[in-house]
């Protein structure tokens, strides 16, 4: 909340008549009720909380003024862990501020706390006080704690019996106390003509209107939170997908690899076949890994034999030549054809970001054999690319088709015909 004006209170367990007196000293105020999620309550938009609750709420860096609590958070003294509660009756016969605390806050203390004491027995003194503590009421010669002020590392907290009264009173000082400490956190009481008990009808009906504003800009800021979580739950469906999808033409080796080029080149409009089992029935060899094809407008059908291989590091020249030897000549023998494409594909330095790889067979002389055969070298970025083209809509199919097709020694997409 980095536009909401301080101070910003929380308030727990407040009854309703009293709550409307105590919200109007709050800059931003929220109620916390029984259906209140822990995750609604962020700490670092929060700077003090106002609790009636027997434990309040624990908020990080966050002061508190309570009234009434039984349960205080725990800390550790001596490697022991201690903590602070309202548990021990106190039988003595009278309460007093103690000496050194003067001014408002000792006249406060006077006619709100000291002024309600409901005697021996029946108050409850406070027990293992945290290390850092100052005592604001006292009950007999033992100086028992009936209402004391807690310093804890990062924050105060006041902790005050059930029985305390003036309560508007006491969040009115403890702002003031508190803008003494943090005055960016807790700024100068508000002047009563900012209140509404004091305020004209025309000043009443523009407050209305300002407070509206407000809800619907946190509803809609809330819709619009609702549907960027939305997006990003939507986002990583998709990242997964993506990862053991057409990305595998940018990660992947093998198999994963091979599935994933037959994905992309039956997009462009070519029938596609893994030739593995049809080489280990028909030849016994390792050959070609896919076998390309599609009907040309004149019934002819065209055929490429490709090759599929994934790197950690660069393209390897003595590869090249797999597609260019054995397979085409086992083709012919199958057919009575030679193959209209030689196609070798490489995903070079897999691990590496696509952007950065280098260039793979740079070299003039890298592609000559297969060149010379009339084949074509296909790196899997440019792969990925056209894809992603005609997934948009940017390309069709049938313009990467014609430009791999033509392509001799390197296909690159954009290519010329594109």
């Amino acid at each position: 909340m980095p536009d909401a004006p301080h101070p910003r209170i929380l308030f727990e367990a407040v009854p309703d008549d009293l709550y409307r007196e105590l919200e109007v000293l709050a800059g931003t105020a929220f109620r916390i009720t029984a259906s209140t999620l822990p995750w609604e309550i962020h700490d670092s938009d929060w700077d003090l909380l106002v609790s009636f609750a027997d434990v309040p709420y624990r908020g990080r860096a966050i002061h508190s003024l309570t009234f009434g609590a039984l349960g205080f958070r725990a800390f550790r003294q001596n490697g022991v862990e201690r903590r602070t509660d309202r548990e021990v009756p106190s039988f003595a016969r009278e309460t007093r501020v103690p000496e050194g605390i003067e001014g408002e806050q000792r006249r406060l203390l006077e006619r709100s706390v000291v002024a309600n004491d409901p005697g021996p027995g029946i108050r409850k003194g406070l027990r293992n006080l945290p290390p850092r503590f100052t005592k604001l009421v006292t009950a007999g010669e033992e100086h028992v704690a009936w209402a004391a002020l807690f310093h804890y590392s990062t924050d105060l907290m006041w902790a005050l019996p059930a029985e305390t009264t003036h309560h508007v009173e006491w969040l009115a000082l403890v702002l003031r106390l508190l803008h003494d400490v943090e005055p960016g956190r807790f700024p100068s009481e508000p002047d009563w003509r900012s209140r509404d008990d004091w305020a004209t009808p025309e000043v009443l009906s523009t407050r209305a209107e300002v407070r509206a504003l407000r809800i619907e800009k946190e509803r809609v800021i809330a819709d619009f939170d609702q549907r960027d979580a939305g997006y990003l739950a939507k986002l990583e469906v998709q990242q997964a997908d993506a990862a053991s999808g057409a990305l595998r033409l940018l990660t992947g080796q093998g198999e994963d690899l091979v599935a994933a080029v037959a994905i992309a080149l039956e997009s462009f409009g070519f029938d596609v076949a893994d030739m593995d089992d049809h080489h280990d029935e028909k030849t016994g060899a390792k050959l070609e890994d896919l076998r390309v094809s599609f009907a040309t407008d004149v019934g002819v059908m065209w055929t490429a034999l490709v090759e599929v291989k994934g790197y950690g590091k660069g393209a390897k020249v003595n590869d090249v030549g797999q597609v260019v030897a054995r397979p085409a000549l086992v083709f012919f023998k199958e057919t009575g054809q030679e193959p209209e494409g030689l196609w070798h594909i490489a995903n070079s330095f897999r691990e590496q970001d696509p952007s950065t790889r280098p260039k793979a067979l740079a070299g003039s002389a890298d592609l000559t054999v297969l060149a010379a055969s009339g084949g074509c070298f296909i790196d899997t970025r440019d792969l990925f690319r056209a894809w992603r083209d005609v997934t948009q809509g940017i390309a069709t199919a049938a313009v990467v088709r014609a430009s791999l097709v033509a392509a001799k020694e390197r296909w690159e997409w954009p290519g010329a015909s594109a």
